[in-house]
């Protein structure tokens, strides 16, 4: 995560070069950062998918209640 966060810190303050070497690198490093975003989605939308689907089975409101305790506790 501090990898990421240096980039986008560097991304987003860095002024576009017009040298071919400094572009590159620029261009590379948002590469690794969209590349990083991109799972990072994909790993939330599997997430999302899976509450879903777990809220789907849970019909007890009891068991309802001690998984939101459970998740508050885990946060």
């Amino acid at each position: 995560m501090n990898d990421l966060s240096e980039l986008l810190v560097s991304s987003t303050t860095d002024i576009i070069s017009a040298q071919p070497i400094k572009l590159t690198e620029q261009l590379v490093n948002n590469a690794v950062i969209q590349n990083e975003l991109e799972k990072r989605k994909i790993s939330l939308e599997q997430l999302h998918s899976n509450i879903q689907i777990f809220k789907q089975t849970i019909t007890n409101p009891e068991d309802i209640d001690s998984v939101k305790s459970k998740f508050i506790c885990f946060l």
